[in-house]
């Protein structure tokens, strides 16, 4: 299955990123593609659910309906760049 990314999920700090196999990656523009605090989580199709495995803390597996839910919980995920230095 392919991920439809709409473009109103696209924001001014997060970013999904296609990889191999139809997953995406979800960065945090925040941080240079070289600082760790960049990736986010991984995104897969799953049984008609979208998978995330979070790569930051803390690290879970969940699973959601839809990106706009993702990009939401990716959000709330986001490191205070003013606090990250």
């Amino acid at each position: 299955m392919h991920i439809t990314i709409p473009q109103a999920m696209q924001t001014d700090r997060l970013e999904l990123v296609p990889v191999p196999e139809d997953g995406l990656v979800i960065t945090d523009t925040a941080f240079a593609h070289d600082d760790p605090r960049c990736l986010i989580g991984y995104v897969e199709e799953s049984g008609g659910l979208l998978e995330v495995v979070w790569v930051q803390a803390p690290i879970a597996t969940e699973f959601y309906s839809t990106t706009a839910d993702v990009m939401a919980a990716a959000a709330a995920r986001c490191i205070d760049v003013t606090r990250a230095a």
